[in-house]
């Protein structure tokens, strides 16, 4: 079999979600025979014809119907690569919004593992879900933080079957005892006795968590707990 190209997945996306040689093309911005071409070699190389085709309508066969959810599953792992290269050299920041409130210091906190854009408008969560879907923002915590355990692990799984089908996923950090200036110094030796693993918890252990969350794609409705094993118990 011949190699297959991500931009010929990315043409075969779109045709099938267009159902229309013209308006894929346009959206593509190339010009109609050559999409109408890479098609046909796409086909060739996968051994399957994937649309049914005349003058008048444009249809998905069966193994093109098939095809497709693996399709946009390769193009968004190819575009989860990307953004993490890019993070990882520090060229991308991960563009962050929030609902109700955020510490100000936050870009200070993150700047040894992430650049992080905080937008400064604060929205209802479903706007700023309806954001992230649109490729406006990267993430957005809209859980309140006031939440009991058990609330934190029913809403984050509600939110997640809400927006699974919209292309949206909600995932939630429960961190343990961070080192922050909540907790003096000279408390710090009692705190990390509270955690199997003996230590607090750093502030850029919660970062890495997030960093996680938003480059699993195929994970939503995860709490994600960074505490040390606390939640497993001693």
């Amino acid at each position: 079999m011949t190699r297959v190209e991500l931009r010929q997945l990315r043409y075969f996306v779109a045709v099938a979600e267009e159902l229309n040689f013209g308006r894929a093309a346009e959206r593509l911005l190339i010009a109609g025979p050559s999409l109408s071409q890479q098609i046909k070699a796409l086909e060739r190389d996968l051994g399957v014809r994937l649309f049914d085709r005349d003058r008048r309508s444009v249809s998905l066969t069966s193994a093109g119907a098939d095809l497709l959810p693996m399709s946009r599953a390769l193009l968004e792992q190819a575009e989860g690569l990307r953004r993490r290269a890019r993070r990882l050299s520090g060229a991308d920041p991960v563009r962050l919004g929030y609902v109700t409130w955020l510490p100000a210091d936050l870009a200070a906190r993150t700047s040894a593992v992430a650049r992080v854009d905080v937008d400064a408008w604060v929205a209802p969560s479903h706007t700023q879900a309806a954001r992230v879907a649109d490729g406006g923002l990267d993430l957005v915590p809209s859980v309140l933080a006031s939440l009991t355990k058990g609330g934190l692990q029913s809403a984050t799984k509600s939110l997640a079957i809400e927006y699974a089908t919209r292309g949206i996923r909600a995932n939630a950090v429960s961190p343990g005892t961070i080192k922050t200036p909540m907790h003096p110094q000279e408390t710090h030796a009692a705190l990390a006795a509270l955690h199997p693993v003996g230590r607090m918890g750093e502030q850029s252990d919660v970062v890495d968590a997030v960093l996680y969350l938003e480059n699993a794609p195929f994970v939503t409705g995860e709490i994600l707990h960074v505490d040390g094993g606390m939640s497993a118990g001693h």
